[in-house]
C-alpha cells in the first residue's frame, strides 16, 4: 500500500503523479476505518483529502507553515506527517489528538479548536517571518463556516495591508459554482498569476508613478479593471478589500490545486484561493447526511448507524424537549446558537417554529446579557469536553469566572467527579454559585435543573449545560 511508505513529511513527494489518486482513496478507507472504531469527525476530513494533499505536495514542511482552522479537519495532515499509528487511540487519554498539537509534530505550529482564528494566527506569523527575514510560505485553512465569525473579518481586513505573500484558503464545501464563471475565472487567474504578467504589471506601475500624472493614471486603470472583474469573478468581496482572488478551484483535483498554491506564492500580497470540497466525499453515508458525520460516534461501516445507539436520554436531548416546552408556552423565547442547531438539540426548536440563528460568544454574555439583566440564560456546550479537549474550554472558563460576580447561577458539568469541579469550587466558593459535578454514564438519580424541572435523567459523555438565572 501507498500509505504504509509515509513515515514522515514530505514523504508524499516521492509518489509518483499518477498514484496520488490511489494514496487519497488509501487515506479515505483509513479514515473511514479507524474513526469507525473510535468515532471522530469523519465528514469534514474526508471533504479535505485532496486539499490537503496539494498543500503536502506544494509546500516544504515544517519550514513553511500550514494553520488550520478549528482544527477538526486536520486529520489527513496527521496521517501526512507519520502520525498514522497514532490513529488507534485518536481523541483519548494520552492518545492522539483530533486538533493540531505542536507537542505532537513539529508541522503543527498552532494549537486550534476554536473558529475563525486561522487567518489572525497566519498573519501573525507572517509578520514575525517578515520582521526575521523568513522566506517560507505561510498558508491559513479556513472553512466556509468559519468565515461567518466576525474574527476572520477583523483578521482579513488587516492582512489587507499586508506587503508581502500570505495564503489564505477557503474551503467551500457548498459546491456552489456556475460553468460560465467558472471557466472565465480560470482563464483570468492563469493571466492575473502568470509570472510574466505579474512583471509586466509591476513594470508598468513603476513606469507610470515617475509620470507627472502617474498616481491618477494607475487610479483609472485599477477601476477600470476592477469593473471587468467584477463581471466575472465571484470574489471580488475580497478583491475589493484588497486580497488577491484565485478561484473557484476543485478541491479535488489534486493537480490543479498544486498548480494554483504554487501561482499563489508568487503574488506579493494576501492571496485567497477559494477551493469547492465536498464534505463526507467518498462514504455515501456521509455524503448524504453530512451533519450525522460531522462528529461521529463509532458506527457500523456499512450502514453508517452507530454501533452503540443510544437508549435513553442525554443532557442535549432534555434541553431540546425543555425548550420546545418553554417555547410553546412563551413565544418570546428565542434561542441563540453558533451555527450548531443539530449539536446544541436547538433544531428540533427550530422546526416547532421557534426563533434561533443568532451568535453570542461567550466572552459577550457579562455583557450583553447579564449587565442587561436578562432574566433568563442557558448555555449549552460549555466546559471541558470528554472528547473535544480544550475545544469548549473557554467557553466554561468565560461561563464560571463571570459566575463569580453574579448570585444565583447554577453551572452543572459533566465528566468524572475529579476531572468536574474541584478546583472551580474553591475559586467561587462563596460568590453564590453552585456547581454541581455528574459522573459520565451514571444515572444522576437526584440531579434537578431547576430552571428546567428536569429529574431522574441519564447523562450522554461528553455534553454540558450550564443554566444561568
Amino acid at each position: 500500500m501507498l500509505l504504509e511508505t509515509i513515515e514522515h513529511a514530505n514523504d508524499i513527494k516521492k509518489i509518483r503523479k499518477e498514484d496520488l489518486n490511489i494514496l487519497a482513496q488509501e487515506i479515505r478507507d483509513f479514515l473511514i476505518r479507524t474513526i469507525s472504531v473510535t468515532g471522530g469527525h469523519l465528514g469534514s476530513n474526508l471533504g479535505a483529502v485532496e486539499l490537503t494533499m496539494a498543500l503536502h505536495l506544494a509546500l516544504n514542511l515544517p519550514e513553511d507553515k500550514i494553520i488550520w482552522d478549528v482544527g477538526h479537519q486536520s486529520y489527513t495532515h496527521k496521517i501526512l506527517t507519520g502520525r498514522k499509528d497514532g490513529f488507534e487511540s485518536l481523541r483519548q487519554f494520552h492518545g492522539l489528538s483530533g486538533f493540531p498539537k505542536r507537542k505532537e509534530s513539529d508541522c503543527d505550529v498552532f494549537d486550534t479548536g476554536h473558529s475563525s482564528t486561522s487567518v489572525s494566527a497566519g498573519l501573525g506569523l507572517v509578520m514575525a517571518r517578515d520582521i526575521t527575514g523568513g522566506k517560507h510560505t505561510i498558508v491559513s485553512v479556513i472553512g466556509d463556516g468559519s468565515l461567518t465569525g466576525g474574527m476572520a473579518y477583523e483578521a482579513l481586513n488587516n492582512a489587507a495591508k499586508q506587503e508581502t505573500n500570505f495564503i489564505i484558503i477557503l474551503n467551500d464545501n457548498k459546491m456552489s459554482i456556475s460553468e460560465n464563471v467558472g471557466g472565465v475565472s480560470k482563464y483570468l487567474n492563469n493571466i492575473r498569476t502568470a509570472s510574466g504578467y505579474l512583471d509586466l504589471k509591476k513594470g508598468i506601475y513603476n513606469a507610470l508613478q515617475r509620470t507627472k500624472r502617474g498616481d491618477s493614471t494607475i487610479s483609472r486603470i485599477r477601476r477600470a479593471k476592477s469593473s471587468f472583474k467584477q463581471l466575472v469573478i465571484p470574489g471580488m468581496l475580497f478583491e475589493d478589500m484588497g486580497i488577491t482572488y484565485l478561484g473557484p478551484v476543485d478541491g479535488h483535483d489534486i493537480s490543479s490545486m498544486v498548480s494554483v498554491i504554487n501561482d499563489a506564492k508568487r503574488v506579493e500580497g494576501p492571496v485567497m484561493i477559494h477551493v469547492l470540497t465536498q464534505k463526507g466525499r467518498g462514504y455515501k453515508p456521509a455524503e448524504r447526511h453530512p451533519a450525522r458525520f460531522h462528529g461521529a460516534e463509532p458506527f457500523d461501516i456499512e450502514t453508517g448507524i452507530p454501533s452503540h445507539p443510544r437508549t435513553v436520554a442525554n443532557y442535549t436531548d432534555i434541553f431540546s424537549t425543555v425548550m420546545c416546552k418553554l417555547g410553546q408556552r412563551d413565544e418570546k423565547i428565542v434561542a441563540i446558537t453558533a451555527a450548531m442547531p443539530d449539536g446544541t438539540g436547538l433544531k428540533r426548536f427550530a422546526a416547532a417554529g421557534g426563533d434561533y440563528g443568532l451568535r453570542l460568544a461567550v466572552g459577550l454574555v457579562e455583557r450583553e446579557v447579564e449587565a442587561e439583566g436578562a432574566p433568563r440564560f442557558y448555555v449549552v456546550s460549555a466546559g471541558y469536553g470528554i472528547s473535544y479537549g480544550t475545544f469548549h474550554a473557554g467557553k466554561e472558563d468565560g461561563v464560571v469566572n463571570r459566575s463569580r460576580r453574579r448570585r444565583g447561577i447554577l453551572v452543572i458539568e459533566t465528566g468524572t467527579q475529579v476531572e468536574v469541579g474541584g478546583g472551580h469550587r474553591d475559586r467561587i466558593a462563596g460568590q453564590g454559585t453552585q456547581i454541581v459535578g455528574t459522573a459520565a454514564g451514571k444515572v444522576l438519580r437526584e440531579t434537578v435543573i431547576r430552571a428546567f424541572r428536569i429529574r431522574k435523567c441519564q447523562e450522554g459523555a461528553g455534553n454540558y449545560l450550564a443554566a444561568v438565572r
